[in-house]
């Protein structure tokens, strides 16, 4: 894999991460994870 596929690749799961992210509410950032302290 060349170093510009590695970058398209990184690129387009960052953008697959916002599509997620994106949908969250203000008070979903807030809700606590069953992880707390993680």
């Amino acid at each position: 894999m060349s170093m510009a596929e590695m970058i398209d690749d990184l690129q387009a799961e960052q953008d697959s991460l916002d599509d997620v992210i994106a949908l969250l509410s203000d008070d979903a950032w807030l809700t606590e994870t069953p992880s707390a302290g993680w």
